[in-house]
């Protein structure tokens, strides 16, 4: 049997600290959640996703080694056991983009430049006769990202 550090069973200390859902989830309650949203515990001298924790007490084995704890219900503090599946991280990834949970598109990318509006101007500055390059100095990216915007290829418009 799993303890935590106050020699609580694992298994009790969850289930104090969970709420049940009316769409099945199991959600923890507890602290901490980290910026996505996912939980940790303390087990022995090591903090562990919650999730991970739940499902390797409910396979009495520990994830094996490549794999990882992915969720069906796309909730990250929910460790409802049936709602966790084994798969690679490319198999997580997947499901990332195909359930629509990750944009990183345009304004939707933390890394981008550019807004928008400065997208647009780009594309009429373009169009008036101004060069790529001339472009890529005065909006600070490069010649090739310029060119990416101008043909579409970058920044496409979906509305």
């Amino acid at each position: 049997m799993k303890y935590t550090p106050d020699r609580t069973p694992l298994a009790q200390r969850l289930a104090a600290r969970s709420e049940r859902r009316p769409d099945g989830c199991l959600i923890w309650t507890g602290p901490p959640h980290d910026d996505m949203g996912y939980c940790r515990i303390k087990i022995g001298d090591r903090m562990v996703y919650v999730h991970i924790a739940a499902w390797e007490l409910a396979n009495d084995r520990p994830v094996p080694d490549g794999m990882v704890v992915r969720h069906t219900c796309d909730t990250p503090p929910c460790f409802e056991e049936t709602h966790l599946i084994l798969g690679t991280q490319a198999d997580n990834v997947h499901d990332m983009f195909a359930r629509g949970r990750c944009d990183r598109r345009g304004e939707g990318n933390n890394q981008a430049r550019l807004d928008w509006p400065a997208v647009r101007e780009i594309r009429r500055q373009h169009a008036s006769g101004i060069t790529g390059r001339e472009l890529a100095e005065r909006f600070r990216i490069s010649e090739s990202q310029v060119s990416n915007i101008i043909n579409h290829r970058h920044w496409k418009e979906t509305a």
